[in-house]
């Protein structure tokens, strides 16, 4: 009993990311909470975003934006495909400060 009560609470606690099927983009808001030297990748909502040369960085009026511009603390919309490894990144746009509610 203690069994099943423990496996229905995880299930309840568990996040969104959890139900995306593998292969499946999905589309995200976040905070970006930590970025690689290498700029391989950056950590979004405790997600790791793989980025990839095919990856498409831009701001909001659509300008291709450099990949210097990913940093910690900087709101971005995530396009991410999901893979059993993770996320790798289709586009990440760069939001400005206002767009953190509702977007």
């Amino acid at each position: 009993m203690n069994v099943l009560a423990l496996g229905l609470l995880l299930g309840i606690l568990s996040t969104g990311f959890s139900e995306v099927k593998r292969g499946e983009i999905i589309s995200f808001p976040g905070t970006i909470e930590q970025v690689a030297p290498d700029f391989k990748f950056i950590v979004v909502n405790e997600a790791k975003i793989v980025i990839t040369p095919q990856t498409v960085i831009a701001d909001r009026n659509g300008t291709v934006a450099k990949i210097n511009e990913l940093k910690a603390k900087r709101f971005v919309r995530i396009e991410a495909l999901r893979r059993a490894d993770g996320f790798i990144a289709q586009t990440i746009l760069l939001l400005p400060v206002k767009g953190q509610r509702g977007e």
